[in-house]
């Protein structure tokens, strides 16, 4: 088996990150600077069906995860629907992490997991995800890979059936602000924004406070809801974005939690700036 990309992650801060990518036919090389961990990906067989083969080094948790999310997208976007992954230098992985791995499956993307380690066999099962994807016990790749082959022969992948990203992304690491009302209280939230696209932005929240008594509150259960007066500027300059939104995907890891908020009412100017800013971004990450 070859080896034609390696993405090495070497300890900066995640907002700093930065990517180049060189694309030939059937190579791409990536490399990305942000946190401690490794994807080394090997291909295995092209063709309708092709199979990429990962391995991935490290722990999959905390802030982490998102640079793995971002490539597992990234092979979503670009038509590489199969995955092997190999966890065992993986020691440990956390609920967002699986949520991640959840989100591309649901998505239609195959993943396949082997060599996983009884602590991750242990998590999954705690959290009630054991069954979302398919674990290989045998532990050699390329016997596992003809099982895998095998399973896609069984079931082959219909592109209609694959849900791709309507935008493309890009990280960034903005605040924002919002609102949204449960019963009587208006509740008033900090958060960053950790990626954004045309439609909509992914964002940690901060704080949340009820603006009716001044308490600190637990931001939960916010999926579904109408989020008022959100608001976040680009970069440090004045170009301020305005639009009501929702909340269509929430993610509560620990005591941290997590929106994926998708635009609604936003006026064309605030439009602009957004889509201006993304193909600005993409342009010189290209």
């Amino acid at each position: 088996m070859t080896l034609i990309q390696i993405i090495t992650i070497v300890g900066t801060i995640f907002p700093m990150c930065h990517v180049q990518l060189s694309r030939e036919k059937q190579k791409i090389k990536e490399i990305i600077t942000c946190t401690v961990m490794k994807i080394i990906s090997h291909p295995s067989y092209t063709g309708e069906s092709a199979i990429q083969a990962l391995e991935i080094f490290g722990e999959i948790i905390g802030q982490e995860v998102f640079e793995l999310e971002w490539y597992l997208y990234t092979c979503l976007d670009e038509g590489r629907y199969n995955l092997l992954i190999d966890l065992r230098q993986v020691r440990k992985i956390d609920g967002l992490g699986i949520q991640i791995f959840k989100n591309v499956v649901s998505r239609g993307m195959q993943i396949r997991l082997f060599n996983v380690g009884p602590d991750i066999q242990k998590m999954l099962r705690i959290s009630g995800n054991a069954d979302f994807v398919k674990i290989y016990h045998e532990t050699d790749c390329d016997k596992v890979i003809l099982s895998f082959k095998k399973d896609i022969g069984k079931k082959r992948i219909i592109n209609s059936s694959i849900m791709k990203r309507c935008y493309p992304r890009i990280h960034t690491f903005f605040q924002a602000i919002f609102q949204y009302h449960t019963g009587n209280s208006t509740i008033s939230c900090k958060a960053n924004i950790i990626n954004l696209s045309e439609g909509g932005v992914f964002a940690e929240i901060l704080t949340a406070i009820d603006t009716k008594n001044g308490e600190i509150i637990r931001c939960a259960n916010i999926e579904g809801q109408g989020l008022h007066n959100f608001e976040f500027s680009l970069d440090d300059s004045s170009e301020t974005v305005k639009a009501q939104g929702q909340c269509i995907r929430e993610i509560m890891n620990g005591h941290k939690a997590y929106a994926g908020i998708q635009f609604q009412d936003m006026e064309q100017e605030s439009k602009d700036k957004v889509q201006a800013y993304i193909r600005k971004a993409i342009l010189v990450k290209d």
